[in-house]
Protein backbone atom coordinates (compact mmCIF):
# COMPACT_ATOMS: atom_id res chain seq x y z
CA UNK A 1 0.00 0.00 0.00
CA UNK A 2 1.09 3.55 -0.77
CA UNK A 3 -0.39 6.84 0.44
CA UNK A 4 0.04 10.55 -0.10
CA UNK A 5 -0.14 10.83 3.71
CA UNK A 6 0.11 8.30 6.55
CA UNK A 7 -0.95 4.80 5.43
CA UNK A 8 -2.27 3.99 8.91
CA UNK A 9 -4.81 6.80 8.52
CA UNK A 10 -6.69 4.68 5.97
CA UNK A 11 -7.97 2.42 8.74
CA UNK A 12 -11.70 2.81 9.44
CA UNK A 13 -14.06 3.91 10.60
CA UNK A 14 -14.51 7.05 8.54
CA UNK A 15 -14.52 9.78 11.17
CA UNK A 16 -13.13 12.69 9.16
CA UNK A 17 -13.77 14.31 5.78
CA UNK A 18 -10.32 15.89 5.64
CA UNK A 19 -7.69 13.36 6.77
CA UNK A 20 -4.30 14.90 6.13
CA UNK A 21 -0.64 14.25 6.84
CA UNK A 22 1.56 16.89 5.23
CA UNK A 23 5.01 15.49 4.48
CA UNK A 24 5.85 18.72 2.60
CA UNK A 25 7.75 16.61 0.09
CA UNK A 26 8.10 16.71 -3.68
CA UNK A 27 5.69 15.32 -6.24
CA UNK A 28 6.54 12.93 -9.08
CA UNK A 29 7.41 14.07 -12.61
CA UNK A 30 5.75 11.06 -14.27
CA UNK A 31 2.49 11.75 -12.41
CA UNK A 32 2.75 15.45 -13.31
CA UNK A 33 2.92 14.53 -17.00
CA UNK A 34 0.23 11.85 -16.71
CA UNK A 35 -2.31 13.98 -14.82
CA UNK A 36 -1.45 17.27 -16.51
CA UNK A 37 -0.89 19.06 -13.22
CA UNK A 38 1.66 19.55 -10.45
CA UNK A 39 1.82 17.04 -7.60
CA UNK A 40 3.21 17.02 -4.06
CA UNK A 41 3.70 14.46 -1.28
CA UNK A 42 4.35 11.66 -3.75
CA UNK A 43 4.87 8.10 -2.58
CA UNK A 44 6.68 5.98 -5.16
CA UNK A 45 7.85 2.37 -5.35
CA UNK A 46 10.05 1.07 -8.18
CA UNK A 47 11.00 -2.56 -8.73
CA UNK A 48 11.68 -5.18 -11.39
CA UNK A 49 9.66 -8.31 -12.05
CA UNK A 50 10.90 -11.50 -13.68
CA UNK A 51 8.09 -13.07 -15.70
CA UNK A 52 8.18 -16.76 -16.66
CA UNK A 53 7.89 -17.41 -20.42
CA UNK A 54 5.90 -17.11 -22.55
CA UNK A 55 4.29 -14.28 -20.55
CA UNK A 56 3.41 -11.16 -22.54
CA UNK A 57 1.05 -9.48 -20.03
CA UNK A 58 1.72 -7.92 -16.62
CA UNK A 59 -1.33 -7.56 -14.38
CA UNK A 60 -1.67 -5.47 -11.21
CA UNK A 61 -4.94 -5.52 -9.23
CA UNK A 62 -5.53 -2.41 -7.15
CA UNK A 63 -8.02 -0.10 -5.41
CA UNK A 64 -7.75 3.70 -5.32
CA UNK A 65 -9.24 5.46 -2.26
CA UNK A 66 -9.33 9.11 -1.25
CA UNK A 67 -10.57 11.55 1.39
CA UNK A 68 -10.66 14.16 -1.36
CA UNK A 69 -14.03 13.03 -2.66
CA UNK A 70 -16.82 15.62 -2.23
CA UNK A 71 -14.36 18.14 -0.78
CA UNK A 72 -12.07 19.93 -3.24
CA UNK A 73 -11.76 20.65 -6.95
CA UNK A 74 -8.23 19.26 -7.03
CA UNK A 75 -7.81 15.61 -7.77
CA UNK A 76 -5.15 13.26 -6.37
CA UNK A 77 -4.11 10.52 -8.77
CA UNK A 78 -2.13 7.35 -9.27
CA UNK A 79 0.04 5.74 -11.91
CA UNK A 80 1.18 2.16 -12.43
CA UNK A 81 3.91 2.36 -15.05
CA UNK A 82 5.02 -0.88 -16.71
CA UNK A 83 8.18 -0.42 -18.79
CA UNK A 84 7.49 3.31 -18.70
CA UNK A 85 3.84 3.21 -19.85
CA UNK A 86 0.92 3.85 -17.48
CA UNK A 87 -1.47 0.91 -17.16
CA UNK A 88 -3.77 2.34 -14.44
CA UNK A 89 -6.65 3.69 -16.51
CA UNK A 90 -10.42 3.92 -16.51
CA UNK A 91 -11.48 0.59 -18.12
CA UNK A 92 -11.80 0.74 -21.91
CA UNK A 93 -10.24 4.19 -22.10
CA UNK A 94 -6.90 5.99 -21.94
CA UNK A 95 -7.98 8.17 -18.99
CA UNK A 96 -5.68 7.92 -15.95
CA UNK A 97 -7.08 7.18 -12.48
CA UNK A 98 -7.74 10.16 -10.22
CA UNK A 99 -10.44 11.50 -7.93
CA UNK A 100 -11.52 13.64 -10.88
CA UNK A 101 -11.88 10.81 -13.42
CA UNK A 102 -13.21 8.04 -11.16
CA UNK A 103 -16.17 9.17 -9.05
CA UNK A 104 -19.88 8.74 -8.48
CA UNK A 105 -20.84 11.11 -11.29
CA UNK A 106 -18.59 9.95 -14.14
CA UNK A 107 -18.05 6.27 -13.30
CA UNK A 108 -20.80 5.16 -10.88
CA UNK A 109 -20.30 1.45 -11.59
CA UNK A 110 -16.64 1.72 -10.54
CA UNK A 111 -17.13 3.89 -7.45
CA UNK A 112 -18.19 3.22 -3.85
CA UNK A 113 -19.37 6.22 -1.81
CA UNK A 114 -18.35 6.35 1.85
CA UNK A 115 -19.02 10.00 2.64
CA UNK A 116 -22.73 10.51 3.33
CA UNK A 117 -22.37 9.17 6.87
CA UNK A 118 -20.35 12.24 7.85
CA UNK A 119 -23.33 14.44 7.03
CA UNK A 120 -25.99 12.34 8.79
CA UNK A 121 -24.08 11.11 11.88
CA UNK A 122 -24.63 7.42 11.08
CA UNK A 123 -22.05 4.68 10.62
CA UNK A 124 -20.39 4.69 7.21
CA UNK A 125 -21.16 1.64 5.06
CA UNK A 126 -17.48 0.70 4.64
CA UNK A 127 -14.88 0.33 7.39
CA UNK A 128 -12.37 2.62 5.69
CA UNK A 129 -11.37 6.23 6.36
CA UNK A 130 -11.68 7.25 2.71
CA UNK A 131 -14.76 9.23 1.65
CA UNK A 132 -14.84 7.18 -1.55
CA UNK A 133 -12.95 4.42 -3.33
CA UNK A 134 -12.89 2.40 -6.53
CA UNK A 135 -13.97 -1.18 -6.98
CA UNK A 136 -11.06 -3.52 -7.54
CA UNK A 137 -9.47 -2.51 -10.83
CA UNK A 138 -6.85 -4.16 -13.02
CA UNK A 139 -3.85 -2.44 -14.59
CA UNK A 140 -3.06 -4.67 -17.56
CA UNK A 141 0.06 -4.02 -19.64
CA UNK A 142 1.12 -5.82 -22.80
CA UNK A 143 4.89 -6.33 -22.69
CA UNK A 144 7.62 -7.83 -24.80
CA UNK A 145 8.35 -11.46 -24.05
CA UNK A 146 11.51 -10.72 -22.14
CA UNK A 147 12.38 -12.04 -18.71
CA UNK A 148 12.30 -8.77 -16.73
CA UNK A 149 10.14 -5.65 -16.68
CA UNK A 150 10.32 -2.40 -14.72
CA UNK A 151 7.35 -1.40 -12.56
CA UNK A 152 6.77 2.02 -11.01
CA UNK A 153 3.80 2.55 -8.71
CA UNK A 154 3.06 6.13 -7.66
CA UNK A 155 0.42 8.18 -5.83
CA UNK A 156 0.45 11.88 -4.96
CA UNK A 157 -1.62 14.84 -3.83
CA UNK A 158 -2.46 17.35 -6.53
CA UNK A 159 -1.12 20.85 -5.82
CA UNK A 160 -1.83 20.84 -2.05
CA UNK A 161 -0.80 18.44 0.73
CA UNK A 162 -4.29 18.39 2.29
CA UNK A 163 -6.86 15.56 1.90
CA UNK A 164 -4.90 12.32 1.50
CA UNK A 165 -5.35 9.38 -0.86
CA UNK A 166 -4.28 5.72 -0.77
CA UNK A 167 -3.48 2.98 -3.24
CA UNK A 168 -4.01 -0.68 -2.30
CA UNK A 169 -2.20 -3.30 -4.37
CA UNK A 170 -3.80 -6.73 -4.03
CA UNK A 171 -1.80 -8.81 -6.52
CA UNK A 172 0.87 -8.73 -9.21
CA UNK A 173 1.16 -11.45 -11.84
CA UNK A 174 2.37 -12.33 -15.33
CA UNK A 175 0.28 -14.18 -17.88
CA UNK A 176 -0.16 -14.96 -21.55
CA UNK A 177 -2.46 -12.95 -23.82
CA UNK A 178 -4.19 -16.25 -24.61
CA UNK A 179 -5.77 -15.96 -21.14
CA UNK A 180 -8.79 -13.67 -20.87
CA UNK A 181 -8.39 -11.01 -18.16
CA UNK A 182 -11.03 -8.58 -16.90
CA UNK A 183 -10.07 -4.89 -16.82
CA UNK A 184 -12.33 -3.79 -13.97
CA UNK A 185 -14.86 -4.81 -11.36
CA UNK A 186 -14.63 -6.91 -8.23
CA UNK A 187 -15.03 -5.73 -4.67
CA UNK A 188 -13.02 -4.32 -1.81
CA UNK A 189 -12.01 -7.03 0.60
CA UNK A 190 -11.49 -6.69 4.33
CA UNK A 191 -8.78 -4.22 5.25
CA UNK A 192 -6.49 -5.14 8.12
CA UNK A 193 -3.24 -3.94 9.65
CA UNK A 194 -0.32 -6.34 9.16
CA UNK A 195 3.37 -5.64 9.55
CA UNK A 196 2.84 -1.87 9.44
CA UNK A 197 1.14 -2.00 6.03
CA UNK A 198 -2.52 -2.16 5.08
CA UNK A 199 -3.23 -5.17 2.91
CA UNK A 200 -6.17 -5.66 0.59
CA UNK A 201 -7.54 -9.16 1.15
CA UNK A 202 -10.15 -11.27 -0.67
CA UNK A 203 -8.31 -10.81 -3.97
CA UNK A 204 -7.85 -13.41 -6.67
CA UNK A 205 -4.41 -14.99 -6.74
CA UNK A 206 -3.15 -15.45 -10.32
CA UNK A 207 0.24 -17.03 -11.04
CA UNK A 208 2.69 -14.76 -9.17
CA UNK A 209 5.63 -12.96 -10.65
CA UNK A 210 9.01 -12.93 -8.95
CA UNK A 211 9.58 -9.38 -7.74
CA UNK A 212 12.65 -7.69 -6.28
CA UNK A 213 11.47 -4.44 -4.62
CA UNK A 214 13.54 -1.28 -4.48
CA UNK A 215 12.08 1.62 -2.50
CA UNK A 216 12.56 4.92 -4.29
CA UNK A 217 12.79 7.05 -1.19
CA UNK A 218 12.27 6.82 2.52
CA UNK A 219 9.20 8.46 3.98
CA UNK A 220 9.92 11.72 5.76
CA UNK A 221 9.18 11.98 9.48
CA UNK A 222 5.81 13.40 10.50
CA UNK A 223 5.96 17.15 10.81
Amino acid sequence: MLGSGDVADALGPNDSTSTTTEWLSAGDFDLDALLGTSTVDASVLCFTVACPGPSDLVRVDYVFASDEYEELDVFDGVGIFVDGVNAARIPNSSTPISAGSLNGELTPALFRDNDACNESNVACPHDLEADGFSVKLTALARVARTSTHSIKVAIADEMFESYDSWLFISSLSCSSSATSVSSGGGRLGKVGLAGGLLLLAAASRPRPAVATPRRLRAQSPRR
